[in-house]
């Protein structure tokens, strides 16, 4: 794969990373469109079922995103604990396989939900109830996709070096 591919697809997942820790509703989207150009280039091994699958995640979680209330679509609360353990889940994950890259992005993102909602501010959104569990899962399913487009994205492009 071309180096200027490979730097290009590199710095739209690290925005889209960074967008997802700051509750960006388009983090996704960018991911996808790494994934995209990655898979475009000769050297890359994306499936088109690969591709396929990651579009309609990212079309899904766009779509609920943008259909949530303003005041929990802005909001940050609790966004950098989940991020920040799903992050970690997804450096574990990429280093098993991928099915682990999923598994550990989903398992970090609950975990630092949980870990947030034991915090004196988290206590506020009264987890395990049906506002926590609401308010978290909206704020995790984009972090969770986007992550996943980017570790998938990170192990195209480890394997065709």
């Amino acid at each position: 794969m071309s180096t200027i591919i490979i730097i290009i697809t590199g710095i739209i997942a690290l925005a889209a990373i960074a967008a997802a820790f700051m509750s960006r509703p388009w983090a996704p989207a960018a991911s996808f469109i790494a994934l995209v150009i990655a898979g475009s280039s000769e050297g890359a091994d994306i499936s088109s079922a690969t591709i396929i699958f990651w579009m309609a995640a990212a079309i899904i979680v766009t779509i609920i995103v943008m259909t949530l209330p303003r005041t929990v679509a802005r909001s940050t609360t609790g966004v950098a604990y989940i991020a920040g353990a799903a992050l970690a889940g997804l450096f574990t994950g990429i280093c098993i396989s991928h099915a682990a890259i999923i598994i550990g992005t989903v398992i970090g993102a609950i975990l630092g939900a949980i870990a947030y909602c034991r915090t004196p501010s988290g206590r506020a959104l009264g987890f395990p109830g049906r506002k926590a569990v609401n308010y978290l899962c909206a704020k995790a399913f984009p972090i969770v996709i986007t992550f996943c487009i980017a570790g998938e994205l990170t192990a195209a492009i480890t394997m065709s070096i």
